[in-house]
């Protein structure tokens, strides 16, 4: 069986997924950011905080911290790959142009199928560790709307005082 299509396959899938995991990141940080901006447009003077909107505006802040934390890991690029790779860029910028010319048209075969399974493999630890950031992001998003609500509703009551 000839594993260089599955390979190069493997690897575009990988991307993709990686892929899929960046373009969740915007819209959990745009919820975020509104959370947070809402928060802070409806802010009382410091004199008027009670305990419990101090409680729950502080539960708020931390959940949605947390969650623009895990988004910020989840979209920091990782470009830790194998080195002299013929297929990771990091690699390939090791060489200069005529170094790589040579090796990836050298009859390497198996080489550059090992390349390509290492590429797929750290890709998709790539991904998961992209997908379990953007997870919990949106756990705490979601943890983030009971107090962030209460605190609205008691920082908007204070207002219309």
């Amino acid at each position: 069986m000839d594993q260089l299509p599955l390979l190069e396959s493997t690897l575009q899938r990988q991307l993709q997924w990686i892929s899929a995991a960046d373009s969740k990141v915007s819209p959990v940080m745009t919820m975020d950011t509104a959370m947070l901006a809402v928060l802070a447009a409806f802010a009382p003077p410091p004199g008027q905080w009670s305990l419990l909107l101090a409680l729950l505006s502080s539960a708020t802040f931390l959940f949605l911290g947390g969650s623009l934390f895990h988004l910020f890991l989840a979209g920091f690029p990782r470009t830790k790959g194998p080195r002299r790779s013929l297929v990771y860029f990091g690699g390939i910028t090791e060489r200069t142009e005529e170094q790589f010319i040579a090796e990836v048209l050298s009859p390497a075969r198996d080489m550059y199928l090992k390349d390509l399974a290492q590429q797929c493999y750290r890709n998709a630890e790539i991904a998961g560790e992209k997908f379990r950031h953007v997870r919990f992001a949106t756990q705490l998003l979601f943890a983030a709307l009971l107090p962030w609500l209460l605190s609205i509703y008691l920082m908007y009551g204070l207002k219309s005082d």
